[in-house]
């Protein structure tokens, strides 16, 4: 009975190579999950991709659009950094087994305003005007800021700016630690940060 031996992949590829054919023998990839499955329109979500088959990914897209950047982080799991041109629609991973989609759309959305503050909790002296400096400034994520507020009385000689978040003038009055809450306001909704205050 005469003896077959099958050929390799390597030769696989190189024979359909002659001829001029892309050829894979790696199995195509799966997309079992997606978190989150929204994220800001104008992109910088980082979103995990759980599946498998992604060792050698070479494309990650969202809505027909490449994302931003992408890491393979193991054969189940990609983390996708989405880009503004990332509007609604399926995730596309590719590798050299092929293109998968998952199976449920990510949502791109104007999402509600983010904020940090460089600093939660300062000092000011009746010597002293209230800077970035030596208060804080905001960070932001999210949608477009329309105006901001204060929650608390600030002391007198001092004052908050609906337009910046920020704070400006000379205190006059001594108070102890005090919180106060920032509010970022966007016509997608609200997000609040605090601090604490004291003058001397």
């Amino acid at each position: 009975m005469p003896t077959y031996r099958l050929p390799t992949e390597e030769q696989i590829q190189a024979r359909f190579a002659a001829l001029g054919i892309t050829a894979s023998t790696k199995p195509a990839p799966t997309v079992s999950s997606v978190s989150p499955s929204s994220g800001n329109i104008a992109g910088g979500t980082s979103v995990v991709i759980t599946g498998t088959g992604f060792t050698g990914a070479t494309k990650v897209t969202i809505g027909g659009n490449n994302v931003a950047s992408f890491t393979v982080n193991s054969s189940t799991q990609i983390t996708a950094i989405t880009s503004s041109g990332n509007s609604t629609g399926v995730i596309a991973v590719t590798t050299l087994g092929g293109t998968v989609n998952s199976a449920t759309n990510f949502i791109a959305a104007v999402e509600p305003p983010r904020i940090t503050l460089t600093s939660s909790s300062f000092t000011i002296d009746s010597a002293t005007a209230a800077t970035t400096a030596n208060t804080y400034s905001i960070n932001s994520i999210g949608g477009s800021i329309v105006s901001y507020s204060l929650t608390g009385t600030l002391p007198a000689g001092m004052s908050f700016s609906s337009s910046t978040g920020l704070l400006s003038g000379t205190p006059t009055e001594v108070i102890p630690a005090t919180t106060y809450t920032v509010t970022a306001i966007s016509g997608a909704g609200t997000g609040s940060a605090t601090f604490t205050l004291t003058t001397s």
